[in-house]
């Protein structure tokens, strides 16, 4: 592997004092980019902020464009991208984050960062297709970055000059997970907050969790958190409030109101990929099937309540926004969503907190939080790139400022400040965040297994087994095609 990708936070801070520099100084490759011969060190300033191991360069005011995402693109008008780009301040804590990271590139590198706002997919596919360079950048969905990079239209992001994604900027989860045979065609960290949107939460309702005694942050914090009582409260709660025999969402009180999605969030919440790791870095189907079944009949079961659940799986005349003003309206006591959907509910006056989605097993070290494949984004490089010693230490500067910017602006000024309602939330989002699950299983659906154990979670079928074994030879066969062309591709 070309580098150590399971290089904890510690070690990298630590190492920051005391290792010289690592990524050299490149040749110049643009006439019109001036880098010098001397790099300073990564460390850490009086202010905290760590600093990447970048030459001092002058790029004579380049317009660096990235392209992402408008209303069109996947998921719509809620996922537009905001955290590339802004014209001017405006008081709101991102968008001057925003711009603030942007000023500081352009008065360090002398460039100018730009967007383009479009179908991220179809027009990168163009560009590169076309042999256009007009794109130094995309930001962009996993799914759609696997479709470039099984397409072989995006470097590997371990080629790219002074781009180090042992860096703490870049989310070492992912870094860990989503690259194949050594290497990393896309990663995501603190230079896009939306990954954080795209992150699982549970919310529940305050008013009834004192009502029924219900202590979720002891819980969680005593490792005591698990799908049982979670099914549990949730029967316990559900009521037919007008006593008329029928449950009704606009009538009545459930346990739970959650879109489709959460199947994944059951799925990973009991601590397993689809698509683990060899010691060679390769993806392999190493799921513990007895252990998953065991997940999805408990889901299974849960998911098809409809005494104790609402969802749009189970309902697809109500509309996710529905679902939203459902929770905000009190009659659920847990809502499952993404974390995006919290400020949504910025002016909801029913009391909430934030919890991580429960343990599936006493034996589970920790809580997972699965981060959803076409709402989440990552950066990634076109092929078509020429200028990659100027891309990557735009991109390396860009992340890093971003953790000490746009980072700060969405946790402690947005979410803990803004839309969070109490500090224990706030402490919640620290181990959500941390522990957040990619799969390459989940992002590049090989062979439909990962659709059709959805399915299986969602209907409650309780046929997993023969389920995965139907699809297991498919699952194979479309992973080696991926798995041979990653390693030929950047060999």
């Amino acid at each position: 592997m070309k580098r150590n990708m399971t290089i904890s936070l510690l070690l990298v801070l630590c190492a920051a004092f005391i290792l010289s520099s690592c990524g050299g100084s490149g040749t110049k490759t643009d006439t019109a980019v001036k880098v010098t011969e001397t790099a300073a060190d990564t460390v850490e300033t009086t202010t905290g902020e760590l600093k990447p191991d970048l030459p001092d360069s002058n790029f004579e005011g380049y317009e660096f464009v990235i392209l992402d995402s408008n209303a069109s693109d996947t998921n719509g008008v809620d996922w537009v991208t905001y955290d590339v780009y802004t014209e001017e301040q405006n008081g709101d804590a991102i968008n001057d984050a925003v711009y603030t990271r942007n000023l500081y590139l352009a008065e360090t590198y002398n460039v100018v960062i730009k967007e383009f706002q479009g179908v991220t997919l179809t027009l990168a596919q163009k560009a590169v297709s076309s042999g256009d360079s007009i794109y130094d950048a995309v930001m962009t969905n996993f799914v759609a970055a696997s479709t470039l990079a099984q397409n072989g239209m995006t470097y590997d992001m371990y080629d790219i000059p002074y781009i180090d994604l042992s860096q703490p900027w870049w989310d070492q989860n992912g870094v860990e997970t989503l690259s194949i045979g050594g290497h990393m065609n896309y990663a995501t960290g603190d230079i896009t907050c939306i990954v954080n949107d795209a992150t699982w939460t549970l919310m529940f309702n305050k008013q009834l969790a004192e009502d029924f005694n219900f202590d979720f942050y002891s819980l969680v914090d005593n490792d005591q958190w698990n799908f049982d009582l979670m099914y549990e409260m949730s029967t316990q709660v559900s009521a037919d409030k007008n006593g008329d025999g029928v449950r009704k969402f606009a009538d009545d009180q459930f346990g739970i109101i959650a879109t489709g999605d959460i199947a994944q969030a059951f799925l990973y919440a009991g601590g397993m990929l689809i698509a683990d790791k060899d010691a060679d870095d390769l993806p392999a189907l190493k799921l513990d099937v007895d252990r998953m079944a065991t997940v999805a009949e408990k889901a299974g079961a849960y998911c098809v309540d409809k005494e104790v659940m609402v969802s749009n799986h189970l309902d697809s005349s109500i509309s996710t926004d529905n679902l939203r003003i459902g929770f905000q309206e009190a009659r659920a006591l847990f809502y499952g969503e993404c974390m995006q959907c919290i400020k949504r509910m910025r002016e909801s006056e029913t009391d909430f907190g934030v919890i991580p989605w429960p343990k599936f097993f006493e034996t589970q070290d920790r809580y997972y939080s699965f981060v959803h494949s076409t709402a989440g984004k990552c950066i990634t490089v076109p092929s078509t790139q020429t200028e990659l010693e100027r891309t990557g230490i735009v991109l390396e500067a860009m992340a890093a400022k971003s953790k000490y910017t746009l980072t700060v602006a969405y946790y402690d000024v947005s979410m803990t400040n803004k839309f969070i309602r109490d500090e224990e939330s706030a402490r919640m989002l620290d181990v959500i965040l941390a522990n957040r699950v990619y799969d390459l299983g989940y992002i590049y659906d090989w062979g439909g297994l990962y659709s059709g154990l959805r399915a299986v979670v969602t209907g409650n079928t309780g046929n997993f087994a023969s389920k995965y074994e139907s699809l297991t030879p498919a699952f194979n066969a479309a992973m080696q095609k991926t798995v041979d062309y990653f390693l030929e591709h950047n060999a």
